[in-house]
């Protein structure tokens, strides 16, 4: 599902740099990124989803080169190939939670919404208690709220690639098991690959492999390969 090599990527002005020479995650295998603030992981699933692109190296997703596509392509294949749960959220304040749990569909007019497709999102939205806010604006919500309906969006397409950036860090106990536990059967029961950065070890445990960022936090920030 990804493979990197040779990667090389700087901030501009900035003593950050991350260096990884080859790194592999397989289709419907679920990994952790985990380690300190600051040791490259959120940039790390920035450069995998293409939001940001490195100065030199191959990232490839789902037979893509990440970097050789184009704004629009990169995009495209964004909406289509991944499900990214932004630590910011990212919702878009002038539309409503259901809006925004669907706007995959509003922004690709490849994909069609369908009437099957606000029947999933009615079931995401009940399975993270918040069938009742579907009206409701982002500026109406708690953070927590704001954090499952980023989720549910992520999950709406049944995209092959889940990238997500602290999913439950605004969540109280309870609804972070509702929430890892429907993750984890939407991989399980269609072979998506899973990616998550978090500081939860009970996140973490969950996942077949965790890549612990703070084993190699000083070749990070001199530049020195690691894999």
């Amino acid at each position: 599902m990804i493979h990197i090599q040779n990667l090389d990527f700087r901030y501009p002005r900035a003593a950050f740099q991350l260096v990884i020479n080859d790194l592999k995650i397989e289709t419907g295998e679920k990994v952790a990124f985990v380690g300190p603030s600051g040791s490259g992981k959120t940039t790390l699933l920035n450069l995998i989803s293409g939001i940001t692109l490195a100065r030199s190296g191959t990232i490839e997703v789902a037979g893509n080169h990440v970097g050789s596509l184009s704004d629009k392509q990169r995009r495209d294949f964004r909406v289509a190939k991944i499900g990214f749960v932004f630590q910011r959220f990212e919702l878009i304040e002038y539309l409503n939670v259901s809006d925004n749990i669907l706007f995959p569909f509003l922004i690709n007019p490849s994909v069609d919404c369908t009437p099957e497709v606000r029947h999933r999102m009615m079931g995401l939205a009940d399975t993270v208690g918040i069938a009742s806010l579907l009206k409701r604006y982002p500026r109406q919500l708690s953070q927590g709220e704001q954090q499952r309906v980023a989720i549910c969006r992520a999950l709406i397409l049944s995209p092959p690639l889940i990238l997500a950036d602290e999913p439950t860090g605004n969540l109280d106990p309870a609804n972070k098991e509702i929430i890892l536990d429907l993750m984890l059967s939407e991989f399980e029961a269609r072979t998506r690959t899973f990616v998550v950065v978090t500081h939860d070890q009970s996140v973490a445990q969950k996942c077949d492999r965790m890549i612990d960022f703070s084993s190699f936090h000083h070749q990070l920030k001199t530049g020195e390969a690691v894999s």
